[in-house]
């Protein structure tokens, strides 16, 4: 099963408090899952959670706040930023090496995912192609919330205007287009 590293969760939950405060935090724990809301709460970074806890904990920030999953993944990209400067500086100095750099970049947040960045049209259009050895293709939320993860990432970049489409989700494989510019 796909896993997502408790950093990630942390992350949602950190995002949520520091944007909505006291209230708007339990605004969002009333939309989760009583029998997980203690991983919500207290997450160990270092652990590894199924990818289904996590779908029901952007559902319930989603629910909890009025945002989109889209505009979550971006909101959440500047707190993981934040969390794990040093990581994303090392690795990433252009949008491109973003592209080409996803698996390792997405290792520091999920398991069992295989990314591989091409370029279609150096500066404007690139594929990301996904591949897991588990089914990835139920997990509706993460790919809605990950299309605003990749533009946060992009524009932080610099690159000007990206976006981001699901083109395909298969049972085991899912393929991005990112357009640069108009």
């Amino acid at each position: 099963m796909l896993k997502v590293k408790g950093v990630l969760i942390k992350a949602l939950n950190r995002m949520v408090f520091e944007t909505y405060g006291k209230e708007g935090y339990y605004k969002v724990l009333k939309n989760i899952k009583r029998s997980t809301r203690g991983i919500f709460e207290k997450p160990v970074i270092t652990q590894l959670y199924l990818a289904d806890f996590y779908e029901g904990f952007l559902e319930g920030v989603s629910k909890g706040t009025g945002l989109s999953l889209k505009d979550i993944g971006r909101k959440k990209f500047d707190v993981i930023y934040e969390m794990l400067k040093p990581v994303f500086n090392e690795s990433m100095h252009s949008y491109e090496d973003a592209i080409i750099n996803a698996s390792k970049i997405s290792s520091h947040f999920v398991e069992g995912l295989e990314w591989r960045g091409e370029t279609v049209e150096k500066n404007k259009i690139y594929h990301l192609y996904v591949k897991s050895p588990y089914r990835i293709n139920t997990y509706k939320n993460f790919w809605e919330s990950t299309l605003g993860f990749i533009e946060g990432i992009l524009e932080r970049l610099g690159a000007e205007k990206p976006k981001v489409v699901l083109e395909s989700l298969g049972f085991n494989e899912a393929v991005f287009t990112i357009k640069i510019g108009d």
